[in-house]
């Protein structure tokens, strides 16, 4: 894909592809904590405009908010869900004992993949 640049000397075309990738500011952690928030008021509030009763759209907005909790399929992405995970304590996303043992699967996860790369 090519697209043009205007500058002062005229139009150069240049491509996207050759672009080097968008690099972010923000941390990984920073970016899966607002993708779950974002996904939880999105939830909450559309459940509260259909008309949904509290309790539900507080329960809805939860289900959101976990299904965006990344996966812990290597050590970031085990630090970024550690993040959700915690900040979803603080919105009380979490019911009983579900956040412990969820912090408890990411820190054997992320202990796991902190070996797994030292064995290399």
């Amino acid at each position: 894909m090519s697209t043009a640049l205007t500058t002062a000397e005229g139009t150069q075309p240049i491509s996207l592809e050759a672009a080097s990738p968008i690099r972010h500011r923000t941390s990984c952690a920073a970016r899966a904590v607002d993708l779950c928030k974002t996904a939880w008021s999105t939830a909450y509030a559309e459940a509260i405009e259909n008309g949904a009763p509290l309790t539900d759209a507080l329960r809805m907005a939860a289900v959101a908010y976990k299904l965006q909790i990344p996966k812990m399929d290597n050590l970031t992405a085990t630090k970024c869900a550690f993040a959700c995970i915690a900040h979803g304590i603080s919105l009380e996303v979490f019911e009983g004992g579900q956040a412990s043992q969820l912090l408890y699967a990411s820190q054997v996860a992320s202990t796991l993949y902190r070996r797994k790369g030292a064995k290399k």
